[in-house]
């Protein structure tokens, strides 16, 4: 493989880096794709395709792992992430059946902020109250209702693979309401 220096010692890095830097890298890589494509081919809805599905797969990665019973995340910020991830889904395919260039910057910017979170750059208020305000809109689709059934369906289907007495237990609670 040809890399150029920086890719090579960038490549290097992430082959010895931890779990956190490898999450980080992914994120920021996409990123980067995602706003090659915001710019330089927003035209081309094929490849603004390949890339938002690329970085859903990924999105799918992370919340497989956040619903692993080995995930050491705080029940709190495990919750927001699978909120997240939701929102990353629902946007998606969102953008599947109407994709526009415009759509992408919330992907890149999710990204990009969730990168520098994982690698410990805390991201300045002004940048917070960006993400706030780009995302409002888009997330007050998602109402209080849709939330509580998604968070019962992957805690269902977390259970159930389990098949424990928890499981039934929800069976039971959802058969008598």
């Amino acid at each position: 493989m040809n890399l150029n220096p920086y890719e090579e010692t960038e490549r290097l890095a992430v082959s010895n880096a931890g779990g956190r830097e490898v999450e980080a890298w992914a994120l920021f890589e996409l990123a980067k794709r995602l706003e090659r494509v915001r710019k330089e081919s927003s035209d081309d809805i094929k490849t603004m395709l390949d890339i938002v599905r690329l970085n859903w797969r990924a999105w799918t990665v992370i919340q497989s792992s956040l619903l692993s019973e080995e995930t050491e995340i705080e029940p709190e910020l495990r919750g927001d992430l699978l909120t997240l991830c939701h929102f990353i889904d629902k946007h998606s395919t969102k953008f599947s059946t109407e994709p526009t260039v415009d759509k992408l910057q919330i992907l890149i910017d999710i990204n990009m902020h969730l990168a520098q979170g994982l690698r410990g750059n805390r991201i300045s208020e002004k940048q917070q109250q960006e993400i706030i305000n780009k995302t409002a809109e888009e997330q007050a689709e998602v109402s209080s209702e849709n939330k509580k059934n998604t968070l019962k369906t992957l805690e269902k289907n977390m259970y159930k693979s389990k098949g424990t007495q928890h499981d039934k237990n929800v069976e039971a609670q959802q058969d008598a309401t």
